[in-house]
């Protein structure tokens, strides 16, 4: 397979090739635009170097496919690897990915150099000449430098040395392009320019020789140190023209934007605008530029940079004077550039998502100043001024019609991506990625890489900013292999058994719980109970940590509001949150009725928003739950049935599942974050747990409670998607234990546990008085029993029983199952007082349901 063919493989597999995407053998049809998402953008079928859209006017963007799959190039040592009879193979193909043809290769001297520098990229390396000592200099280039890394590579000194074409004769009276790189050099030649390069905007032009070149051409970059070049340069050879290439590119850049025929018409028809470059490099005073400017597109350049201060300028009439008169003004906003590095789109308020500006100001001196403006900070003169003095200590001297041209410029930046700024580390619903404080994956389990900000990058114009709260605890999983992961499985077995496995299998099942409950509706709570000193805590540090979170989990006490718990909740998606330690079930620390909705996709929280509109804000789940305790706190039948419950006893440890805590202990947290690491990089094949799951309902089955046969056969599929997917030999006893652990909660959520409220009716049964009608009302039509606590309280403690209502009575009342309501008026029949109408008086009752106890007696 050829390099393009490669790249057009990759273009098919990528979201920018659809359905409708057609091929008619010279250009592909109804692409998607990487920049603006049209469908009606097109690549050359032969030569897909680019991808251009159609719409000239709003975006006509001509995206280098090498770099939306920068693996094609990264692998090319890969794919095309060196041989004894190809020895620089990978160097011919590096340079044809860069858009040169065979025939200007065909008798090029170049070399392939390995692993240059030790960075673990190849080079194209050319002969340049040879040193005092007769060694050949090498210049080159490295395939793919890491982060941080030059690109440039020399071997020996280029001190005076420069580079042309070993083959191609060179005409002294033809014009003669200087520029930096061998690879400009080579695309100049290719659009029949004559072309040298000296290899370094650094190089000194008094040393090198270029004397047989009577007419010169300056084209360093068109950066602030290929500017300084041109200058140097032209002071050595003042006949020379400079002619530049646009900001942001370079010729090599031109070379790829389409065929060679389009590329040279391109080169042609906009070299007016490269002699414009060249002379407004060249200028000496912001005046001179202005004008420069002015002559060629007959207006005021407006706001630009120049010898690292931002002026304003603008075509003014003098007064008095007419249109012939006028003359471009100009003005120093500030000493220093900015520079748009990114718009943050801020949503944790959904109804009026916000853009912040995130800037870079470079000083004239010093080192640049990064910081965020809002659009109140750029909406007037006066706050602009403010803001440049609080954050980059500049004093901002233009006037009001440069602060506006400004707030434009910043607004108006088409080239800064927009970052939108995520609220929750974890799953992400609107994309399908998983993006955590360091790493992320994309939907194929691709591990991501955030940039020097801390922003991560999915696919060509998606950019992503996780949550400040990500960085707390959490630990940057270790690059572990299948075997690994098999065997830490193995020791969580042997440390704490089928109830490691059954958690360890919950907890992979959550990383996955909002693709799950998008089907099935629902996901159960996982409960860790039992005796002290039993494994438990130790259990639930190691899920967290294999779930790249350095926490064992938040104890529930009435230190904690219910609205940071609630919120802490909230900062995770597709991971657990560990609840630690309320055996007496502290609703004032949480509120158990969560259990009630989050079970299936019900919100966390909901609030009134800021609006006109009766608009409210959710809180929502998209995570999960465990809770560990000595006694279980779920009191209802429908809070038990939401929740798995794992059981332990002290006695069940053993020296074997000692020394395997130990080595669990010592195992670094990264490699158990390793785990997480692993399943979602082979995340496609767990997106088939439907089929596990139907197949463990159907193991597991019968059971008396299908929601609870539900939930545990959940956890069996992700269990057997777990073995598969790293080859663990799938004991049959997992599944059996599940179904025991499951017929026991069907039993364990039919029982309801005794309360004060059953003992408080127990009394009132065994009072045999006749004031009981005063305190105590069965109306069997209606089937409601009428109590007054107050003469309720009375008549049992006059059988000697010392009873309070208080407020544990009242509240175990009020859960009562047979509770309707309480504070309602009720006019007892026998009752001897009566009021100003002569009924018995209106006394506060509480409500409860008759059949209840009927059914309750039976």
């Amino acid at each position: 397979m050829t390099l393009n063919e490669k790249l057009l493989d990759a273009l098919r597999q990528s979201p920018y090739w659809t359905e409708k995407t057609r091929s008619n053998g010279n250009t592909i049809q109804q692409l998607i635009c990487p920049a603006c998402g049209d469908t009606k953008a097109w690549a050359y079928a032969a030569r897909p170097m680019s991808i251009n859209c159609n719409r000239g006017s709003k975006c006509g963007i001509k995206k280098n496919t090498f770099e939306l799959f920068p693996e094609v190039r990264r692998n090319i040592e890969r794919d095309f690897p060196a041989t004894k009879a190809d020895p620089h193979r990978p160097a011919r193909e590096y340079l044809l990915s860069r858009g040169f043809s065979p025939a200007i290769l065909e008798h090029l001297d170049y070399r392939y150099l390995k692993n240059v520098r030790k960075t673990g990229s190849g080079a194209v390396m050319f002969p340049v000449g040879k040193d005092e000592k007769g060694k050949e200099v090498l210049n080159g280039r490295l395939f793919s430098p890491p982060p941080g890394d030059g690109k440039t590579h020399n071997i020996g000194s280029t001190t005076g040395k420069y580079w042309k074409h070993p083959t191609i004769p060179y005409d002294p009276e033809k014009k003669t392009w200087i520029v930096e790189g061998v690879l400009n050099a080579l695309s100049l030649l290719e659009l029949g320019e004559q072309a040298i390069a000296v290899l370094s905007s650094g190089q000194d032009p008094a040393k090198v020789d270029l004397s047989e070149y009577k007419f010169l051409v300056l084209s360093f970059d068109n950066d602030a140190a290929g500017h300084r070049a041109c200058k140097k340069w032209h002071l050595e050879h003042p006949a020379a023209a400079v002619i530049l290439c646009d900001q942001g590119q370079d010729w090599n850049d031109l070379l790829q934007s389409g065929t060679p025929e389009q590329v040279k018409n391109t080169f042609s028809a906009n070299t007016p605008r490269y002699i414009l470059n060249g002379k407004l490099a060249l200028a000496g005073t912001a005046q001179e530029y202005a004008d420069h400017w002015s002559n060629f597109f007959n207006t005021a350049p407006g706001l630009f940079a120049f010898q690292g201060s931002t002026y304003f300028s603008e075509k003014k009439i003098p007064r008095g004077g007419n249109a012939e008169d006028a003359f471009i003004s100009v003005s120093r906003c500030f000493k220093g550039v900015a520079r748009v590095i990114s718009f943050i789109l801020d949503r944790s308020n959904p109804a009026r998502p916000e853009y912040v500006y995130h800037l870079e100001i470079q000083p004239v001196k010093g080192r640049a100043i990064e910081a965020t403006a809002t659009g109140k900070d750029l909406a007037s003169h006066r706050s602009l001024k403010e803001w440049f003095l609080t954050y980059a200590k500049i004093n901002f001297e233009g006037d009001a019609k440069a602060c506006t041209a400004l707030a434009s410029k910043i607004s108006d930046d088409k080239k800064a991506p927009e970052v939108k700024q995520l609220t929750v580390s974890g799953y992400q619903p609107e994309t399908g990625n998983y993006i955590f404080s360091k790493w992320a994956t994309d939907t194929s389990g691709k591990i991501l890489l955030p940039d020097k900000r801390g922003n991560f990058q999915v696919g060509y114009n998606q950019h992503f900013r996780p949550p400040t709260h990500s960085e707390e605890k959490a630990i940057f999983p270790a690059e572990i292999g299948k075997d690994r992961v098999k065997e830490i499985h193995g020791v969580i077995l042997s440390a704490w058994g089928l109830n490691g496995v059954v958690a360890l299998s919950w907890v992979i099942a959550g990383w996955f719980v909002n693709q799950v409950k998008a089907t099935t509706d629902f996901f159960p709570f996982l409960s860790l109970h039992g005796d002290p000193a039993s494994g438990k805590s130790a259990l639930v540090t190691t899920m967290n940590a294999i779930q790249g979170r350095d926490i064992e989990g938040l104890p529930i006490t009435q230190l904690n509001s219910r609205k940071g718990l609630t919120r802490t909740i909230g900062q995770v998606s597709g991971l657990f949150t560990a609840l630690l330690e309320d055996s007496h079930r502290n609703e004032k620390g949480f509120d158990y009725s969560i259990l009630l909705t989050a079970y299936n996709r019900g919100p966390l929280q909901v609030q009134a928003a800021f609006s006109n509109d009766l608009q409210t804000k959710e809180a929502p789940f998209l995570g999960s739950l465990l809770f560990c305790q000595n006694t279980e706190p779920f009191n209802t039948k429908q809070e038990k049935q939401r929740v798995i419950s794992l059981h332990f006893q002290a006695e069940q440890l053993t020296d074997n599942s000692r020394k395997a805590y130990t080595r669990i202990i010592d195992t670094d947290n990264k490699e158990l974050a390793g785990i997480l690491r692993q399943v979602l990089t082979h995340r496609q094949h767990f997106a088939a747990w439907g089929k596990e799951y139907e197949k463990a309902i159907e193991d597991l089955s019968p059971m008396d409670e299908r929601r609870i046969l539900q939930n545990h056969a959940l956890i069996l599929a992700f269990h057997r998607l777990f073995c598969s997917c790293f080859g663990i030999d799938q004991d049959g006893a997992v599944p059996h234990f599940l179904k025991e652990i499951g017929k026991k909660k069907c039993i364990t959520s039919a029982i309801r546990q005794t309360s004060l409220a059953d003992h408080f009716f127990e009394l009132l049964d065994e009072v045999k008085d006749d004031k009981l009608s005063l305190a105590c009302h069965y109306d069997n039509e209606k089937g409601h029993i009428y109590v007054n606590l107050p003469k309720a309280e009375n008549l049992i403690r006059n059988k000697g029983i010392n009873i309070q209502v208080n407020e544990n009575l009242s509240l175990a009342l009020q859960k009562h199952p047979a509770y309707l309501r309480n504070s309602y008026r009720f006019r007892f029949p026998e009752d001897p007082d009566t009021d100003e109408t002569g009924r018995p008086k209106q006394r506060r009752v509480w409500v409860f349901d008759l059949p209840w106890f009927k059914k309750d007696d039976a």
